[in-house]
């Protein structure tokens, strides 16, 4: 930055002003800095919040299987007393209870399928998301003017 240029009648020049430019170099240092520093906690929550997301997925698919295997056992239950009542072994009540603990089996299943999307799409949106919207990108700039 050597500045040469009259000011107030005397000779201005840029070198002879070091300790402003040393400054104004360390402040843009600092800036950067500054940036780095902010980036890396960034990309730090970004991983954070991708492993919270991985890991909660993970355990609401371990519970999706557990309900599901008791799903199917609960149907097994249920058949067993419909079969039992009409061979006159078991009375309607099982039946009903049987039933009963049928429908709660498959509401907490349907629950934890809402809560296994939702953990997934957490995922999808942890590590970025917008896959499909770049393929399409992709297929439309190798076909320009189709598809529209």
């Amino acid at each position: 930055m050597a500045a040469i240029g009259l000011r107030s009648g005397g000779i201005f020049w840029a070198a002879f002003d070091l300790g402003r430019v040393r400054a104004r170099i360390r402040a843009a240092e600092a800036r950067t800095e500054a940036a780095l520093a902010q980036y890396e906690q960034r990309v730090w929550l970004a991983l954070q919040e991708t492993d919270s997301a991985l890991i909660d997925f993970n355990r609401q698919q371990a519970r999706l299987e557990l309900l599901r295997a008791s799903a199917q056992a609960s149907e097994k239950a249920t058949g067993l007393a419909r079969v039992r009542y009409q061979f006159g072994v078991s009375d309607f009540l099982t039946v009903l209870n049987a039933e009963r603990t049928l429908l709660e089996s498959h509401d907490r299943l349907a629950d934890s399928e809402t809560l296994t999307a939702t953990a997934l799409v957490a995922v999808y949106k942890a590590l970025g998301g917008g896959w499909e919207m770049a393929e399409e990108m992709d297929q439309q700039a190798a076909h320009p003017g189709h598809g529209r």
